[in-house]
Formats: structure tokens, sequence, C-alpha cells
């Protein structure tokens, strides 16, 4: 038998925000944290804002402590029961506007094949979330001069304490580079954590009800049921199987925001977010050791200037077009201070197994219009899994599986998830959907000079509906006083409309 999966996950404990990893086999430990971010929104906006918000991704990897790891998680969730449930708590009379309320929560839940479909694009309700994690290695605990001693865990938590302070400078150092943007952060609690790990590592299963044991390391508490593993993926018996993908060839040349831009797809323009139920994407970088990794590049130039003049074919062009890109490279890292990274890019799907494999087709084509090409691993499907999970990338680890690239951070920076059509919904008092299906909230009554409301369109375009929904919505709060006078002006707007006004 193989050894249990639990074994091979890295999550030892999360104390104060803060997650103990398990480095490299057990040989030393190492510190993370999960932020989960609220990008800013780009519809309309002009190009420069898009290169704006890009210079503060390029910002942020210029200022990362170097052999850090860095991750970031595009998510897009269906699952928004909890978002949700506060709009349902609001409503406090009992009858026909509680059933409406409910109802609408129902119907904003159902996903399945979506609400519907306009242009071949499924209209589907989900929130759409970004993570960010970072991931650092600090001195190994002391052994007391016992290089063969392996450390107690009173050394262990000694060590925790004194070097935690470090993940609290790189998240003032988010705080400073992303907000400025207007790229909002927040950093996940320890159960939020928890609620994290629980949804990648176990797709299509609601959140537990057990409580987590304190004595217990983590990894072993977060598995619901038996996971088998294969080569191509793990898989939860017959319910849902997850498969990596991975960009085996970047792009030549990038794109601010390429992978939140829309495109063409058939007869309609969307995003790649808005073309599947639940895609996750997954960026890992390693901050290298710029001093090594420019060695490298030049070691790498040297060689193929040597091989240019082969002494039996002559002159080779391919490797002075390899020698033509490395100086490229050196120019823009040595001249404009920019930094050499280690990026790969990767995509879960998880569902079920006949539908697997043609979805796993779907993404890889939709990406690849991208220029990645996208390829299903067959052979190390788990390791690759197990580097996508959050907090889950080790570049020592990724030196054994060799899929990520050597990448200028300006190119790096194109490729994360900070540009986006969304937002957080927050305490909802009225619930809708924006055009791309996330819920939003709207609340014209929150300002404290009373706004007017201008409804204009043709008929039949749901100017009567819209209006009545917004009386039965406004009436579940009605012991707001704010709310009911708001109420009893829709109610006159109502008469308004019906009307012909």
């Amino acid at each position: 038998d193989a050894e249990p999966l639990p074994d091979h996950l890295p999550y030892l404990a999360c104390v104060d925000e803060v997650v103990l990893l398990q480095d490299r086999d057990g040989d030393g430990p190492s510190l993370g944290a999960i932020w989960e971010l609220d990008p800013v929104s780009v519809e309309g906006a002009p190009e420069d804002r898009w290169k704006q918000l890009t210079q503060a991704a390029h910002d942020l990897l210029l200022r990362l402590p170097e052999e850090a790891a860095l991750q970031a998680i595009l998510l897009s969730d269906h699952d928004i029961t909890r978002e949700l449930t506060a709009y349902g708590e609001l409503t406090i009379s009992d009858g026909f506007v509680r059933t409406v309320s409910t109802d609408r929560v129902r119907l904003y839940q159902h996903h399945g094949a979506g609400l519907f479909t306009h242009k071949g694009v499924a209209f589907r309700c989900r929130r759409v979330r970004i993570y960010c994690t970072v991931r650092l290695w600090p001195r190994s605990p002391s052994s007391h001069g016992l290089f063969w001693r392996r450390p107690w865990p009173t050394d262990t938590w000694e060590w925790f304490h004194a070097v935690r302070h470090q993940i609290a400078q790189v998240e003032q150092m988010l705080v400073d580079t992303l907000q400025l943007c207007g790229i909002g952060l927040r950093r996940l609690s320890a159960d939020h954590v928890k609620a994290l790990l629980w949804r990648f590592l176990n797709p299509h299963t609601p959140d537990t009800v057990t409580p987590y044991r304190e004595h217990c390391l983590l990894r072993e508490q977060l598995l619901t049921a038996r996971t088998d593993v294969d080569g191509t993926g793990v898989s939860r018996g017959q319910d849902v199987t997850v498969i990596p993908l991975t960009a085996m060839e970047h792009p030549a040349e990038t794109q601010e925001g390429m992978f939140m831009r829309e495109l063409e797809f058939g007869e309609a323009r969307a995003a790649l977010v808005d073309l599947f139920p639940e895609l996750c994407l997954v960026w890992n970088v390693h901050v290298l050791n710029q001093q090594l990794a420019f060695t490298a590049i030049k070691r790498h130039k040297t060689m193929a200037w040597l091989n240019t003049l082969d002494p039996v074919r002559g002159f080779t062009v391919e490797h002075q077009v390899i020698q033509d890109d490395l100086e490229a490279v050196i120019g823009e890292v040595f001249g404009s201070g920019h930094r050499l990274l280690r990026t790969s890019v990767h995509a879960l799907v998880a569902a079920a197994p006949s539908l697997v494999e043609s979805q796993s087709t779907q993404v890889a084509s939709a990406i690849g219009r991208l220029g990645f090409r996208m390829d299903r691993e067959d052979i190390i499907g788990p390791s690759v899994w197990r580097q996508c999970l959050p907090l889950g990338y080790d570049p020592e680890a990724e030196s054994i599986v060799r899929r990520s690239h050597r990448v200028v951070s300006t190119n790096t920076a194109d490729f994360l998830p900070v540009h986006g059509y969304f937002r957080g919904m927050g305490a909802p008092r009225f619930l809708y959907l924006s055009r791309r299906g996330e819920p939003v909230r709207f609340d014209p009554y929150e300002a404290a000079p009373a706004p007017h409301i201008f409804v204009a369109g043709v008929t039949g375009a749901g100017k009567s509906v819209w209006v009545t929904d917004a009386i039965l919505q406004a009436r579940a709060g009605i012991g707001d006083r704010r709310c009911y006078r708001g109420w009893f002006g829709l109610f006159l707007l109502r008469f308004w409309v019906a009307a012909g006004g």
C-alpha cells in the first residue's frame, strides 16, 4: 500500500493567522500566510489603468524577499451560501415577503447549467475569489551544536515565535504596495485558512462541522474521505476527480492583465472566468537569488556563443537566436533593475469522472488563446496538484518536478490577476446579480442624504418588475426606519410607474 496522502501534505498547524508548514520532507519548518484580494474593477477603464495595476503587481514582485514563494490563486466558486446567508437574515417578517426572499436565495444558489445562456456563454451565479499566499523559509531552529540531532518541538515553537514578525513585514509591504492602487486585501484568520484548505482538498463537499483538534496535526484533519491517487491526479471515489494542467510553453510576449481580459469566444466576448463554472488557476512564483540567477544566465549565454560555430555544420541559427534572447534578458534585468523569477502556470479541473476529460480539453483550448500551451499531467499529476495547493508550493520540490520557467518580473506581473470585473458583496439589503453573475449589494438609502431614484426604459424593459421587487426587498427589513422611508417612497414610485409615468 502507498503512504497515506496526509503524510505528503505540508500543513502542521495554524496559529494566529500564521501557518506552520513542513519543509522538504520534514527537514525544517517554514511559515506562510494567505490574503484575499479585492481587485480593482477595470470594466470600461482606459489602458493606462491596466498598466497602473500591472505596475503595482511588479512593485510587489520587486519588494518580496529573495527565496520567497508567492502564489496567486484565482477561483471561480459557485458555493456562495455564506454570502447569501447575511441577506436571508435581514428578513424579519414572515409570510409572502419571507417566501420571496427565500426563493431569491434558492434561485441564486442554483448553478448547474446556468440560469440562462447568452450567445453560448452560460450565466451562472458565483463568486470570483483571488488569494495571495507567501511562504518564507527563515533560518531553521538551532540544534545546539549537535548537527545530527533534529530540533525538538520546543525548539520549533521558540523559533516560530521568534521569526513570525517576518510575515508581518511582508503583510505591511503588501498593504503599502497594493492599497495605494485601490486593491483591497485582508488576511485570512485561522478558521478561514482551514476552510480554504478544506475547499481545495474536498471539492464539492460542504464545510466540515467537526471542530479541529489543536493537539493533532492540521494535515491529518483536512480530508473527509479516502482519496485515490494515480498518475493523472486525485479522485474521491465516484464523486469528483481533480486533474492539473500545466503551461509547458509561455508566450514570447505578454499583455497587462492577459488572463482577465475579454476574448472572442464564438459570437460572445467573455473572460476565462465566465466560461467555466469552477475554474481554478494557480500561479507559482519563486523569487530567485538574483546573483545566482544572473550568473546562470551569463553561463547559458556563454554556452550559446560557444555553440554558434559548429565545427561540422558551420554557423547555427538556433544558438544565435538563444544568444540574442539572453542578451535582451540581461539588458532588461541588469539595465532596468528587474528581477528574474521562476514562474509556473497551472489550472485545476475538478469535475465528475465522466466530464473531467472534456472540461480539461476546453480549459486547455481557452487558455491556449493566450499563447500558453497547456498539457495534462499524465505521470506526475499528484505532485503537481500538491504544488498547486494553497501554501503548497515548495521551490525545492519544484526543482524535481521542473514545471516552472525563468521569467522576467515584468512578464510575471502581466500574468497575475490583480485586475478584475468583480468586487466583494458585503452585507446586502438589496441583492442583485451583475452581468457576470456575481452577487452585488445595492442600498440606495445607506447614504446620509436621501438620494433620488430615476427608473427609465422602453416598454417591456422591466421597470414595474424591478420596482415591485425593490418594494419586496425593502419590506424584508421594515424594522429599520430608513428602510421604512425607502419602502414608502418605492411604493409611491410603483404607482407612478404603473400609471405610465
